[in-house]
Formats: structure tokens, sequence, C-alpha cells
């Protein structure tokens, strides 16, 4: 009975890792690389988030597929997304000067802080749309430059 017990879980053990032939195939994953530039300062953090459709785009980032931290490097920044799947996407960063983890605004509708999207858009008055801002993201390696809009 022992030896049986241990025949079913060795057999159970070894189909468990081994290759399954008609498991639908990962999707195509890449990176995305965005440096922007036209900070006012070297100091604070750079915000980026990665919308990959126009749900929350840009006013939700809480809706976003990512959100992360860049790196500063004197005026300019740089922020690499990884394993991104393939298909359209749209970028939106900002300078965050005093680290507070919020864009900074005047009177409620201005920003203060150093503002941009995928595209290279400017726009005022209000942030731009989806279909504005968006780049198709492919197998290779995407490269973004943001100049950030400053008020």
């Amino acid at each position: 009975m022992k030896m049986k017990n241990f025949a079913l879980l060795a057999v159970a053990a070894a189909t468990a890792t081994a290759p399954c032939t008609g498991a639908a195939q990962e999707p195509a994953r890449s990176s995305i690389v965005v440096t922007i530039s036209n900070l006012k300062t070297g100091s604070g953090q750079m915000h980026c988030t990665l919308f990959r459709s126009a749900q929350g785009f840009p006013r939700q980032p809480e809706l976003a597929a990512k959100r992360i931290i860049g790196t500063l490097s004197g005026r300019t920044a740089t922020c690499v997304f990884q394993g991104v799947e393939t298909g359209p996407a749209a970028i939106t960063a900002f300078h965050d000067e005093n680290s507070n983890q919020k864009l900074d605004m005047t009177l409620g509708v201005l920003p203060k802080e150093g503002l941009g999207w995928s595209n290279n858009l400017k726009v005022w008055m209000k942030p731009p749309d989806f279909a504005q801002a968006r780049f198709m993201v492919g197998n290779d390696p995407t490269y973004i430059q943001i100049r950030l809009n400053q008020r």
C-alpha cells in the first residue's frame, strides 16, 4: 500500500513540473525606457505612470497599469517599465520637486510642478486624452522622450 501511494505521488510530482503543451502562449513582454527632460531642479522625485487604455487617463493614476518613481540625474530623469505587454500605451510624468507624493496645483487647476505626457504633447487648460498620448509597445524595448511642461 505504501509503495502504491509513493508511486502515485512520484507521478503527480513529475507531471506537475512538466511543460504543458496545450497551454495558452504567454503574451509578448518588453520594456519602456522613458527619458524626461526640462526639470527645474535635480531634487525631488520623478513619478511616471503607464496607462494601457483610456480608462482613468491621465487624472486617475490608481487605474493605471503601472506606477513607478524614476531616477534623477541632474535636470533629467529616467523611468523604466519592465515586463510590459505589447500593445497601446500612454505615459504621464511629473516632477515631484518637494517629494510630497502628489502633483501640487495652483488654484486647484494649474500645475505648480513640471508635467508631461508621451508624444510630448503641449496642452493648456486641460490634459490630453489617451488617443493623443498613445504609442505602441512592440517586442523590442520602446524608448520615449518627454519634455516637461513648466509654468
